[in-house]
């Protein structure tokens, strides 16, 4: 027995109480554990023989050299380690590479110790392959560094920001967590660490902390994105951004922030030039309008011709008109002047108007009840107005228009329905946009800037309401209104 042991007895290392209890540990060990002892290996477990493709029997031989084992860069330092133990100094654990035999190199770490062997000492050394663990860590460091690169790239303010709610769920702080350059630009402050891990309302101030929090509280809730535009103070001066809050997690989202400065003020200029010319325009329509009137009165045998004067100058009154209003809507200076009336007199009233300059077109108009709203109603009349002028416009083979009115104690609900030429699918989502016109309108011969129905939704919305549309491509369109009683 005493010769089969491997350590000698008594044994000076308290880890190792027989050399029975040392192999048992040793070959079990998922890591490769030997012992050098004279510069030779003595003891190695399986391990050894199956990770460095090594026999036990070479392992062992005399002409072994365990430097074989370590990669070339690494060999001064491994023989100085082992110097330094034999000198009876501790050598921390390091890491080197190991060489197998097949030429495959594996990152490790090298634990020694000094022991006593069979009166001698020894080093009795583990080794740990990381070399999945090392490439996995490269690979982040990797990763980070080209994201890193392309976080600092990106010219949107880029934050990471942590959500901290109270039992009901409701956000109550919300924490900057990382942060890109633009980010740091769009703030108050000159360095990530004036910003990372501040507070939202301590980089950018009260106000405009409450200003997105419900767009984020909405995010969070629904886990999809939501975004607002707000003005940011930068050295002094407010710049526009657009920040959209974009959900990663439970408790994380991104925030990007896109500098929309120049297109606001091009905004602005386009609103200004709208408004500046609609008024320039406005003066002289109106001297002809009122010149046609005069010579309509006295010159009869000009009567062919004025009418026609006349209406035309109508037409580009009421283009001026729309111009005017998309400068209002745009500015937010269109103001409502409201007052009781019923609704089905200003249905019928605008059913009247519309069938007199298209008699052709017959419009059914059916209705619940009357009631009384209270309302601009110089204002609903001009959405009423241009729907009805829509469904007779884009119906030049269909004569029928129907328009319907339900009344509840709370809201109106108004249809109106013509059997035309209907409007693709892919339009419905873009027929309320400024200016938006659809291909057909060219095709048809149909006039108009596209802005009807932008300054329809417009009205609507200020009274609270909503506008919406249906169609089918060769059946007609419906387009329908809900407003609240009590505006």
């Amino acid at each position: 027995m005493r010769k089969n042991r491997i350590l000698s007895s008594p044994v000076t290392d308290e880890v190792f109480k027989s050399d029975v209890i040392f192999r048992t540990i040793a070959e079990q060990s998922p890591n490769m554990i030997f012992i050098n002892a004279g510069g030779r290996v003595v003891y190695a477990n399986k391990r050894c023989e199956e990770i460095t493709g090594y026999t036990l029997k070479e392992i062992y031989s005399p002409k072994f050299n365990h430097l074989t084992l370590t990669a070339s860069e690494y060999k001064e330092l491994v023989s100085k380690n082992f110097k330094a133990h034999l000198m009876g100094k501790e050598v921390p654990p390091y890491e080197y590479a190991l060489i197998t035999k097949n030429g495959r190199i594996l990152k490790t770490i090298l634990a020694t110790k000094l022991i006593n062997y069979k009166d001698k000492k020894a080093i009795l050394g583990t080794i740990t392959d990381i070399t999945e663990k090392k490439n996995a860590e490269e690979a982040l460091i990797e990763s980070e560094k080209k994201y890193r690169t392309l976080f600092e790239y990106i010219q949107d303010a880029i934050g990471l920001i942590e959500v901290k709610r109270n039992k009901k769920g409701v956000i109550v702080e919300r924490f900057i967590r990382e942060a890109n350059q633009a980010f740091i630009t769009s703030s108050r402050v000159s360095s990530i660490d004036d910003i990372k891990n501040k507070t939202i309302e301590q980089v950018y101030g009260k106000k405009t902390a409450d200003q997105s929090f419900q767009q984020v509280q909405n995010a969070m809730n629904t886990g999809m994105s939501q975004s607002v535009n707000l003005n940011l103070e930068r050295n002094g001066i407010l710049y526009d951004y657009q920040i959209v809050f974009i959900p990663i997690s439970k408790d994380f989202y991104l925030s990007k922030a896109t500098d929309i400065t120049k297109l606001m003020e091009h905004d602005r200029k386009k609103d200004e030039f709208i408004s500046i010319a609609s008024h320039e325009l406005k003066t002289p329509l109106t001297s002809l309008k009122l010149y046609a009137q005069i010579l309509n009165k006295n010159f009869t045998n000009l009567s062919h011709y004025l009418p026609k004067m006349n209406e035309q100058i109508e037409r580009l009154d009421y283009l001026v008109n729309e111009l005017l209003d998309v400068s209002k809507v745009q500015t937010n200076n269109m103001l409502l002047n409201k007052e009781h009336f019923s609704i089905v007199d200003l249905i019928k009233n605008c059913n009247d108007n519309i069938i007199i300059l298209s008699p052709q077109h017959k419009i059914n108009f059916q209705y619940n009840a009357d009631l009384k709203i209270f309302a601009d109603k110089g204002r609903l009349e001009q959405v009423i107005i241009n729907l009805l002028t829509n469904a007779i416009k884009y119906s030049p083979n269909a004569k029928k228009i129907e328009v319907s009115l339900k009344t509840t104690q709370k809201d109106i609900m108004v249809k109106i329905k013509d059997y035309g030429i209907g409007i693709k699918s892919e339009f419905l989502e873009k027929i309320f946009d400024r200016f938006f016109r659809a291909e057909e309108n060219s095709l048809y011969g149909i006039p108009g800037f596209g802005m009807g129905l932008y300054i329809s939704k417009e009205i609507i919305t200020q009274h609270s309401g909503k506008i919406w549309v249906k169609s089918k491509e060769g059946k007609g369109t419906t387009f329908c209104f809900r407003l609240p009683v009590k505006i």
